[in-house]
């Protein structure tokens, strides 16, 4: 049964695209900005290239935090999902996957994101 606090996350999530991801290696954090999307238990999807340094990042440590917000004015009630977790690269993803699927289909892309990340 969905309460609650998952029912507003699921009616928040289909509106943002953009997710800031934290990382941190040695004690040093970082910061950045992914597109996401997720599936029916939550869990979230990004992709994103190798070179990256919060891609490198996840390879030593994969602990990482993140919030999904939205802009708000000053008479708007703030809303956001913040969370901690652990990022898995994900192997050999196809263009049945259901992650792809669900990212090309939030975003237009094609297959060429495949081969890209």
């Amino acid at each position: 049964m969905i309460n609650d606090v998952e029912k507003a996350i699921r009616d928040y999530l289909p509106d943002i695209i953009h997710m800031s991801l934290a990382t941190s290696v040695g004690n040093q954090p970082w910061l950045c900005e992914v597109h996401y999307v997720y599936d029916d238990d939550l869990n979230f999807y990004f992709r994103s290239l190798e070179s990256r340094r919060h891609s490198q990042e996840i390879e030593r440590n994969p602990n990482v935090a993140g919030s999904i917000v939205t802009q708000h004015s000053t008479t708007d009630k703030p809303r956001g999902i913040f969370f901690t977790g652990k990022a898995e690269k994900m192997i050999n993803v196809s263009d049945k996957d259901p992650a792809y699927l669900q990212y090309c289909k939030r975003f237009g892309t094609d297959s060429s994101i495949l081969d890209e990340a």
